[in-house]
């Protein structure tokens, strides 16, 4: 398989001069407002103007420490580039995602992270995932002089930067890279070690000052039909496609069960990486898909076939292989009446080698058994300190968000807070 670049390509020092020349360095910048971590974008814009890539970082990573990887990834067409002034002005709105990466990029290429405070405290604190959401309360308290060591249960640390975000998009060097660079701020990362399975929180408890949960959540529920096993969950699929390309080559037509952004992400990745035949199948109008409006451009752009308002009803086996499933398209598009919208009507079926299921993703088994309160739909609970209901145990991320936009910035934030919650527990002063 061919190597894939990112999709975007970095700016040179003459774009990204004459892009940020473009910033009109408002007085209340609505991009700031709109940013989950309150980057002074026009600060640092201002920098890469005037040529000032050190400073230019600077100001990024003080509000976000993983300022490479959302520079690549954040959703900017729905945060701070939709709330540019110059969409009023109907002129395109400045590049502000490609600017943040411009800088940190520069950079990263001449410099590394350093510790502020001489190491260690008496403080420590565990943390369990090291997403961005653990990464960046880790790098916090680090920062604050504060002991971090993060425990994860994979091989290669980064969470989803590392095993799912397609390549096209930000590539496992980039994520490992950011990683090493916290690291380089005194943050120990042990990896293999599963909570529940290496460790236990009641020992963390002992050892420990507090302790973090960044868990994220766990793959997309089984779909309860016969032969399931056949199929791979979303982040499986991405997984593998980023890390073991190779492992999916005999895979000529896929089917993406699901329209959310992961599954979009499926989907390019089936088609860019794989170079696979590629169906995505709906029970949904695709006016009402969950993804984001520049994540469904994206996807029309492909010749991907998408059958919306159909369900897959049947996984066909032969030889112990997968061969073709069948689906059944919805009755009456216009009723929201869920009962007679699963009545269903035409059947069809398609050849295929692999489903992959990016139906959402569900809460992991081992939260009910950790005696840690959780909300109605089986989050964490957490308060406004992110304090769970056990005492001197905090979480964020994916594990406690029920509603509304998130993505790895808003797990950035998350950590931070964190950080500057439990931080003002042992009486220190972190900057947020």
């Amino acid at each position: 398989m061919e190597i894939i670049q990112e999709s975007v390509s970095c700016l040179s020092l003459a774009q990204a001069i004459s892009e940020a020349s473009r910033c009109l360095y408002c007085w209340h910048p609505p991009c700031v407002l709109s940013c989950p971590t309150g980057i002074e974008i026009p600060k640092f814009i201002k920098r890469i103007e005037t040529e000032d890539m050190r400073g230019a970082a600077a100001v990024i990573l003080k509000d976000n420490i993983l300022g490479g990887t959302c520079g690549r990834v954040c959703p900017v067409e729905e945060l701070c580039e939709k709330a540019c002034v110059l969409n009023q002005l109907e002129q395109r709105p400045v590049s502000i995602g490609k600017l943040q990466r411009f800088a940190i990029d520069s950079f990263l290429t001449h410099h590394h992270f350093k510790p502020r405070v001489k190491l260690p405290s008496k403080q420590k604190v565990a943390i369990i995932g090291s997403g961005p959401a653990g990464l960046s309360c880790a790098a916090t308290l680090a920062k604050a002089g504060i002991e971090a060591c993060i425990f994860e249960k994979k091989e290669l640390p980064g969470g989803l930067s590392t095993y799912c975000i397609p390549s096209f998009r930000e590539p496992l060097e980039v994520a490992l890279r950011e990683v090493e660079e916290i690291q380089n701020l005194g943050v120990e990362i042990q990896t293999k070690k599963e909570l529940g399975r290496d460790i236990e929180l009641e020992g963390l408890l002992k050892e420990f000052e507090a302790v973090f949960l960044a868990t994220g959540l766990s793959g997309s529920p089984r779909l309860g039909m016969a032969h399931e096993e056949y199929f791979l969950d979303a982040l499986q699929f991405l997984s593998l496609a980023k890390l073991n390309p190779l492992s999916l080559s005999f895979c000529k037509h896929i089917v993406i069960i699901g329209l959310g952004n992961s599954a979009i992400d499926c989907a390019l990745v089936a088609k860019k990486i794989i170079k696979a035949n590629v169906s995505i199948i709906y029970r949904k109008r695709l006016e009402e898909s969950p993804a984001y409006p520049a994540e469904i451009e994206k996807l029309m752009k492909e010749t991907i076939n998408i059958q919306t308002q159909s369900t897959v009803t049947a996984a066909v086996i032969e030889e112990n292989r997968l061969i073709g499933v069948y689906c059944s398209q919805l009755d009456d598009p216009g009723c929201f009446d869920k009962r007679r919208r699963l009545k269903e009507k035409k059947e069809f079926f398609l050849p295929v080698d692999l489903v992959v299921r990016a139906t959402g993703q569900q809460k992991p088994f081992w939260l009910q058994k950790m005696h840690i309160e959780l909300d109605e739909k089986g989050f964490i609970k957490v308060n406004e300190k992110y304090e769970t209901s056990v005492p001197r145990v905090y979480a964020g991320g994916d594990c406690i968000r029920t509603h509304g936009l998130f993505s790895t910035v808003h797990a950035v934030e998350d950590g931070k807070r964190a950080a500057f919650y439990i931080a003002q527990s042992f009486q220190k002063k972190v900057f947020v």
